[in-house]
């Protein structure tokens, strides 16, 4: 009787190792540039700005379009760079109730239409980015067959 190893393919087995580290790389990479700086600058400009003096632009909405920006790349990154149309309509609805429940005092805030302006940009900077992205580093993934 022949004994197997569990890795009996093991130049198979090594092929998918090594796609599936360098998928998980990619995506590390990815979500540390366009999801976690962006929102750790939105922190350091939003805490910066409490105590030193910074033009309005940036202290009131540079923040806002930083975060923007790493909610809808998460949306992208999620559904590998091409959300289906309605998770971009959710996107941007929240966007719209956050600003609405801030200008009916629901939360702490104030409601402000340039706001929603600066999400769109943002959203749609991230949107367009990431399909760029797409398109330029993502391929296709090729997976070895299996034969015996």
């Amino acid at each position: 009787m022949k004994r197997t190893n569990k890795h009996s393919h093991s130049l198979f087995y090594n092929q998918d190792t090594n796609v599936i580290q360098s998928i998980a790389a990619t995506y590390i990479v990815d979500i540390v540039i366009t999801v976690v700086l962006p929102l750790l600058a939105g922190i350091l400009l939003y805490s910066y700005s409490h105590h030193h003096y910074l033009p309005s632009i940036i202290r009131n909405y540079i923040p806002d379009a930083c975060w923007a920006f790493a909610f809808m790349s998460v949306i992208c990154i999620i559904w590998q760079r091409h959300p289906p149309t309605y998770w971009v309509i959710i996107t941007c609805i929240s966007a719209v109730s956050y600003e609405l429940a801030q200008y009916l005092a629901l939360v702490s805030g104030y409601a402000d239409v340039i706001d929603l302006v600066v999400y769109s940009l943002a959203f749609a900077y991230a949107y367009y980015l990431n399909e760029g992205l797409k398109k330029k580093y993502i391929q296709p993934i090729q997976t070895p067959s299996y034969e015996p």
